[in-house]
């Protein structure tokens, strides 16, 4: 039976949003893979791998290293850089790719090339946006950091979020394919982060983002890891 007849097992999961443990468990129970995701002690970028992880029902031992024993680990990165997902002992980093991983293996992707394609390029925007509120935030000179505050707040800022906001309006609450995929955990992963780094809410004046989160956030798995997940300043 087809995925929207509303009968089936595949509809009933879409319905329902049960943690489907496809990837840890064999069809006895049995757990096969092990998984460890390494980041920092906070949320930040891994911070969508990790609603992954919980949406799919995968236990996964969640390594948070602290800032002044980085360089102490550093050296057992691939690329000298986290999050890293393990799998097995085998290891592998870019948190992007991570989640297109993790999307595809969980069922949340794309049903053709062409999907898969405007969900990638939604996820590759969304970075694209990170990448310009973290050239701010992370700015040392404090004169050029101010003379990039402006341009940033008053013409990036409006041009992605109305883009998105618009999108999600004519994908019912999603950022691609009219349906949940891995782009909106990526989205709703990372919106904490961009609000620290930037001081503001910044889908505020966007309900249709608001229900791109809520989206994601009110999946019980999801929901249930973030109350319970560490406390952090980003």
């Amino acid at each position: 039976m087809c995925d929207s007849c509303g009968s089936c097992e595949a509809c009933e999961l879409k319905r329902s949003h049960k943690a489907i443990n496809i990837l840890d468990s064999d069809t006895s129970g049995d757990v096969v893979n092990k998984y460890k995701l390494t980041y920092f002690a906070i949320k930040a970028i891994a911070e969508p791998i990790r609603y992954l992880l919980n949406y799919g029902g995968i236990q996964f031992e969640d390594v948070r290293i602290k800032r002044d024993t980085w360089i102490n680990h550093k050296p057992d990165m691939p690329f000298g850089q986290v999050p890293v997902l393990e799998v097995n002992g085998k290891k592998v980093h870019q948190s992007l790719a991570i989640c297109r991983y993790l999307g595809k293996q969980l069922k949340i992707n794309g049903n053709t090339d062409w999907e898969d394609l405007e969900i990638d390029s939604m996820a590759d925007t969304i970075n694209d946006l990170r990448a310009k509120i973290a050239l701010y935030h992370y700015e040392t000179d404090e004169e050029v950091k101010k003379s990039r505050k402006l341009p940033l707040y008053v013409e990036t800022l409006p041009f992605y979020l109305e883009r998105f906001e618009a999108i999600a309006k004519s994908n019912d609450g999603h950022l691609a394919i009219g349906k949940l995929t891995w782009v909106d955990f990526y989205f709703a992963g990372l919106i904490d982060y961009f609000n620290y780094m930037l001081e503001k809410n910044i889908i505020e004046d966007y309900p249709h983002l608001k229900e791109v989160i809520n989206n994601v956030v009110g999946i019980p798995s999801v929901k249930e890891w973030i109350e319970r997940r560490p406390l952090s300043e980003c």
